[in-house]
This record gives C-alpha cells, sequence and structure tokens, in this order.
C-alpha cells in the first residue's frame, strides 16, 4: 500500500449553503483546506452543520490550516483516520472557492 497526495476544488455557489466537501466515503491521513486567493470574503469549515456563526475554523483568502489523523491510524470507521464526507463548507459570500488537499493510503476508499 502506497501514499498518495490528491487535490480539487469545491465552491460554496450561495452564501449560507452549506456544501459537503465529498459525499464519497474517504479516509485520509491529512487534509488542507485553502481559501482560494481570489475569494472575496471567508469561508467556514465544519461538520453537517456548519454555518458562519458556527464552525470549526474560519478562513479569509489565502488562509489555509490542515487537520492530521493520529500517527498509525488505519481506514475503516474505527481506524483514527480522517473522513472526508464528514467535513462541510458554507460561506458569507456567494461562489467562494475552497481548495482541498488530502494525503491517503492508496488501495483504501
Amino acid at each position: 500500500m502506497g501514499i498518495g497526495i490528491q487535490t480539487f476544488n469545491r465552491t460554496v455557489a450561495t452564501a449560507g449553503t452549506r456544501v459537503q466537501v465529498t459525499a464519497s466515503t474517504t479516509y485520509v491521513q491529512s487534509v488542507f483546506f485553502e481559501s482560494h486567493e481570489a475569494n472575496l470574503g471567508s469561508l467556514y469549515i465544519g461538520n453537517a452543520s456548519v454555518s458562519t456563526a458556527s464552525y470549526v475554523k474560519r478562513l479569509t483568502a489565502g488562509q489555509g490550516f490542515s487537520i492530521n489523523a493520529l500517527p498509525h491510524s488505519q481506514p475503516g470507521t474505527d481506524g483514527g483516520m480522517l473522513e472526508l464526507s464528514k467535513f462541510w463548507v458554507d460561506a458569507g459570500t456567494a461562489a467562494q472557492v475552497i481548495c482541498i488537499s488530502y494525503i491517503m493510503h492508496l488501495g483504501t476508499a
């Protein structure tokens, strides 16, 4: 089993309407969220209840942050890895883009 790096962008088209990072069950070792440098407003990262008033992290244009799983984590519901579909994004301004990069074990879902 190897390690792979993946990246993609998600757009919050309508302010105040949260979007799921991905609908696919994807276990990752580490994820990095970055607000696109051309964004005019803030992005809010959190769970399925994320909003501009309730979030884990608020990002302005060009800002980013990462979350890492515990060392020696394994894929699966109790393996300690991060599950990308559990992350959601909201925005205070329409048409804001979040860049998402993650590290995963190849050969796992």
